[in-house]
């Protein structure tokens, strides 16, 4: 799924359990009520900070109230599989924003459990394109590429 713009990113996450939102790093995300989990060192984030997170979410919530993990993909896998839990079922009124510039490097079981959110850039096409008929063709055929063909076209390109 696709969004417009980062002042978007508690109304999307209100509305799920848990949701990662593919950003650039430079950009600032602003969330009312949340606990921010960073990573201590700047390399990962370790058992020890979803230690306490999970320490802090054993209360019952009354309102909404957000984690937000960034950069999400520098959970280690230890920490990563201690989230899993909750991430699955999370409490009520709590909602997870993990963020990341590369979501391939999220585990794929986080991802499972997860909806994917990508934030849309540049402006949206509103006429024709100016390119020769060979790359349009290639692109066309990207559109409606099977997987298996994928590779062909790629060294087409």
């Amino acid at each position: 799924m696709f969004f417009n713009d980062v002042s978007e990113v508690q109304s999307i996450a209100s509305r799920t359990g848990c949701a990662v939102f593919v950003v650039p790093d430079n950009e600032k995300i602003d969330i009312k009520n949340a606990i921010i989990v960073e990573p201590t060192d700047k390399t990962i984030i370790s058992m020890d900070d979803i230690k306490e997170l999970l320490g802090r979410l054993g209360k019952k919530q009354t309102t909404d109230l957000f984690v937000l993990i960034r950069p999400a993909d520098l959970l280690g896998l230890d920490s990563a599989n201690a989230l899993l839990k909750n991430l699955e079922e999370p409490q009520d009124k709590v909602h997870f924003v993990l963020v990341t510039s590369q979501a391939s490097k999220i585990i794929p079981t986080i991802l499972s459990r997860s909806v994917i959110y990508f934030l849309k850039k540049g402006e949206p096409i509103d006429g024709p394109i100016d390119a020769d008929k060979k790359v349009m063709d290639l692109a066309k055929r990207l559109v409606v590429a099977k997987p298996v063909d994928l590779p062909a076209i790629a060294e087409e390109i």
